[in-house]
């Protein structure tokens, strides 16, 4: 084999992994057909507790806006309390901590998802349940609110598993 055979056999994977790369990401504020400059939430669910004196668990994300923003509560008609929360390791043990706000910078996305960033929502209502969604209403630091609904999902195991829960979250 000559070298420029050697050179091209050497590079055509190369030239092949070049087309696999991810597509070019959409500009800030443009993701999921969302408006540039327009704070948001999308991806809405509320998993049941298999436990139903347990809380339930919400898990969506924020798109930031164009100022950065802070939100500070989330609210439900469909439960008695609502509680932002973060799962975190220490010493190969996941424990949780409750949240009093969080920062939403501008242009970016900030994701409750199992095993992080999540809310509880204890005692939703038996009609929530039926209807198969839970109203939330976003409450930010500067004033704006979002109202949004959550897809109601049935118990399906337990993403949280091996956590140490703080007092009053067992179950979860």
């Amino acid at each position: 084999m000559n070298a420029s055979m050697k050179l091209l056999a050497t590079l055509a994977p190369l030239a092949l992994l070049a087309g696999c790369g991810q597509p070019a990401a959409p500009e800030s504020g443009q993701e999921n057909g969302q408006e540039s400059g327009v704070r948001s939430v999308d991806g809405a669910s509320v998993r049941l507790n298999a436990n139903p004196a347990a809380p339930a668990a919400g898990y969506f994300t924020i798109h930031g806006g164009a100022q950065p923003a802070t939100l500070v509560e989330i609210a439900s008609p469909d439960a008695a309390r609502v509680e932002m929360h973060e799962s975190r390791m220490e010493n190969g043990v996941m424990r949780m901590d409750k949240l009093d706000e969080v920062p939403v910078a501008s242009g970016e996305a900030v994701s409750f998802a199992p095993g992080g960033k999540h809310a509880m929502l204890w005692t939703i209502s038996p009609q929530a349940i039926d209807a198969g969604h839970v109203r939330l209403t976003f409450r930010f630091a500067d004033g704006e609110q979002i109202e949004t609904q959550a897809k109601i999902e049935k118990p399906g195991g337990d993403d949280m598993g091996g956590m140490d829960m703080p007092e009053g979250h067992e179950g979860h």
